[in-house]
């Protein structure tokens, strides 16, 4: 099989005749983060680290190279999440096959595995695959595309659980919702969760957004400079959209518009982020430079002393900003804290 390992510039086996790339292995994802192709894992965003090496190691050599070079252009060009998916995809794949390499009777008797409810497996794997033919790597061959070319793939069943009004899985009801806000208001008033917890419940009852969204949402996404056909204060906010694929940190946004009493909580969260992150730092910012600050700072993130030109360079990207499952963890907080109750369920709201 050394025959097959691709040789010349750039390239070297180990002692176990493991491929090493030695040269030209750094990108940066769409999130903004640097990656090393050269590296067992990537961070590609504040919320996703793939761990490439667990595919390396089940594929063979001469795939092996070609399967780090595509999740590459996958994590230069697609977002983190769905190069994470691809990543988990091919790890199923491989290891419920015990294969370690991509050929056509692995795919078919792969298939075979599947149900109508996990056939959009292979379908989501099916494009990598395409991708990695193209680019010309070693590793897939002109009769696995043919192959999956022949075969008409379910999709995943989106919606289902809004469609079904699913009790545990679908939204809430109007019901639920209103003791959803009353709750969390309670629950703030009893000293049982904090400005912050609040701020983000109400945030997201109101919007209906995803947590990531949520998270991705700056000081400066407040906006007070608008005003009504009447004259009247608007009270708005930009969020950020998630997009699944092709995503960049912050590149487009919805625009909500809020109740007085809401934009009065959030401009409470905004002086608290504010003096908060200040008092970490140890020295005031430049207004310029607080408008940009996460309206829910990840305060582990600042480091006592941090220069302002390094601080600037992170807030380009989602690092000092919560994470997506520190929004969710703090959503479950809330609703315990207030001992909300669906009345379909009768259980917590999950």
């Amino acid at each position: 099989m050394t025959d097959l390992i691709p040789s010349g510039p750039g390239y070297r086996t180990d002692s176990a005749n493991y491929l090493v790339i030695d040269s030209g292995g750094r990108h940066q994802s769409l999130a903004g983060y640097w990656f090393d192709e050269r590296e067992p894992s990537w961070k590609l965003s504040k919320n996703v680290t793939v761990n490439v090496n667990i595919v390396s190691c089940l594929l063979e050599a001469s795939a092996r190279h070609g399967y780090i070079k595509v999740l590459s252009h996958y994590g230069r060009t697609a977002s983190a999440h769905h190069v994470q998916n691809m990543n988990s995809r091919m790890v199923a794949l491989l290891r419920s096959m015990a294969a370690n390499s991509i050929s056509t009777t692995v795919l078919i008797n792969y298939r075979h595995t599947l149900t109508r409810e996990t056939e959009h497996h292979l379908g989501a794997l099916r494009g990598f695959l395409y991708k990695w033919h193209d680019l010309g790597y070693p590793g897939i061959s002109g009769d696995v595309v043919d192959l999956l070319k022949s075969w008409r793939l379910r999709g995943n069943i989106k919606g289902d659980a809004i469609k079904r009004l699913d009790p545990n899985e679908g939204p809430l009801s109007d019901n639920e919702l209103m003791a959803f806000n009353e709750g969390v208001v309670r629950a703030y008033e009893q000293n049982k969760i904090t400005l912050n917890e609040l701020s983000v419940c109400l945030l997201i009852s109101h919007t209906g957004r995803r947590p990531k969204q949520i998270a991705h949402t700056k000081i400066c996404d407040l906006d007070g400079t608008k005003t009504n056909k009447k004259g009247e204060p608007m009270y708005l906010i930009h969020i950020p959209r998630a997009k699944q694929r092709g995503e960049v940190f912050r590149d487009s946004f919805k625009t909500f518009a809020m109740t007085w009493e809401l934009w009065a909580v959030l401009g409470a969260q905004k002086k608290n982020s504010i003096a908060s992150v200040e008092q970490v730092l140890g020295y005031e910012l430049q207004e310029a430079d607080r408008a940009v600050l996460p309206l829910f700072p990840d305060i582990e993130a600042y480091e006592a002393g941090q220069s302002v030109h390094d601080l600037r360079s992170l807030l380009a990207i989602d690092s000092m900003h919560l994470r997506s499952e520190q929004i969710t963890a703090t959503l479950k907080k809330a609703v315990t804290a207030a001992g909300i109750v669906s009345e379909r369920t009768g259980k917590l709201l999950d």
